[in-house]
């Protein structure tokens, strides 16, 4: 268990009682141990605004006093041992996103931004793409099959995390949190593209009093989902009508004609608006939910997400639910910015590993809202 021991040494000394190092100190000290091409700066500096990844929730913010920017893998080394030697708290930021809701209780620590590790490289002999650790998921329009990790550990240590190599570290970081490194680099086994690299999209919406419709076709279709489709919903407040809708999204790894015969009860209902598409794989990120799917990831909302997964899918709950959240948002302006994400996925990539495969506690979810 070498892995954990030694993130558990590296946590440990983040604990213990801090020397209250100014950030001008700590710019002092540091900028003579980094690569020329690292960038650190002290957060009141325009700089950081500029030049510096910022998370995209401004709910629950950490207080940095100064942001580094590593260019090297040894940089980030450099940066967690600094930071554990002197009793600083410090956060890494990949692509900016960061729902837990303790963040906040990080004062005057060190932002750690990845930005720099951007590179997607991609092997098609061996199937497999190396992405760093401040790539964004949009970028990567492949499905991937988790392979292996590079890491820092708590306490400055590279180590890399694969099924054969750390095992145990491997497993923690596949569902288990984000406390055990910081992630440089991530390698991937890829499969090849189907239907020529084109998927179907198809984005409808319904009103808000056909909700119990679209929950029993959900229900139906547990159990029979193909893994090449997954559902998503948004459910929230439309107040140019007064009512609640349902926004409701289809993505087929294949044609057209094959993904709406397999959405044809959707179709039927006659939504208030449909836009069905074959599109580009990698355009998926842009252009699905009708362009919205990176709303949630613009720096600067004020984004509190709660995850709470389904084992079942209760139709009368789900109906008491919306109506509920009509009710409030009809009586309450402040919160008509709420919504509900459902995600439905078949469960084949679940069940094709076994629960030791990894710490990701959901497999029997039906599904993630």
């Amino acid at each position: 268990m070498v892995a954990f021991a030694s993130v558990a040494a590296g946590l440990v000394s983040l604990c213990q009682g801090a020397r209250a190092l100014t950030g001008e100190q700590i710019v002092q000290q540091l900028r003579t141990q980094l690569s020329p091409a690292s960038e650190i700066v002290l957060t009141s500096d325009a700089a950081y605004a500029k030049d510096f990844t910022p998370r995209f929730s401004i709910t629950n913010q950490p207080a940095y006093v100064v942001a580094v920017k590593a260019s090297l893998v040894k940089d980030v080394q450099t940066i967690i041992r600094y930071a554990s030697r002197n009793s600083v708290p410090f956060l890494a930021t990949g692509g900016g996103h960061g729902y837990s809701s303790t963040l906040d209780r990080l004062r005057n620590g060190i932002a750690l931004d990845l930005g720099l590790f951007n590179s997607v490289k991609v092997d098609k002999a061996a199937n497999t793409m190396t992405i760093g650790g401040g790539v964004r998921s949009d970028e990567v329009a492949t499905t991937l099959q988790k392979a292996g990790k590079e890491i820092l550990t708590g306490n400055g240590d590279i180590v890399t995390a694969s099924k054969d190599r750390h095992p145990d570290l491997f497993y923690a970081l596949k569902g288990a949190g984000f406390n055990y490194g910081v992630a440089t680099s991530l390698t991937y086994t890829v499969y090849p593209a189907t239907n020529g690299g084109r998927a179907m999209n198809a984005d409808m919406i319904f009103p808000g009093h056909l909700n119990g419709s679209v929950w029993h076709l959900a229900e139906r279709i547990v159990g029979q989902q193909p893994k090449e489709l997954s559902i998503t919903f948004s459910v929230g407040y439309d107040a140019s009508s007064g009512g609640m809708v349902i926004i409701a999204n289809f993505i087929y790894a294949g044609p057209v004609a094959a993904g709406a015969k397999l959405i044809k009860p959707f179709l039927d209902m006659r939504p208030l608006n449909l836009s069905i598409a074959e599109i580009d794989w990698k355009d998926i990120p842009r252009k699905a939910i009708y362009g919205n799917t990176l709303a949630g990831c613009r720096p600067g909302i004020s984004y509190v997400p709660y995850a709470v997964n389904l084992y079942k899918i209760d139709v009368p709950n789900l109906i008491s639910v919306v109506n509920y959240m009509h009710d409030a948002m009809r009586a309450d302006p402040a919160v008509q910015t709420a919504i509900i994400a459902w995600a439905q996925y078949a469960p084949y990539g679940f069940r094709r590993h076994t629960d030791a495969s990894s710490a990701f506690p959901h497999r029997d979810a039906l599904v993630f809202a």
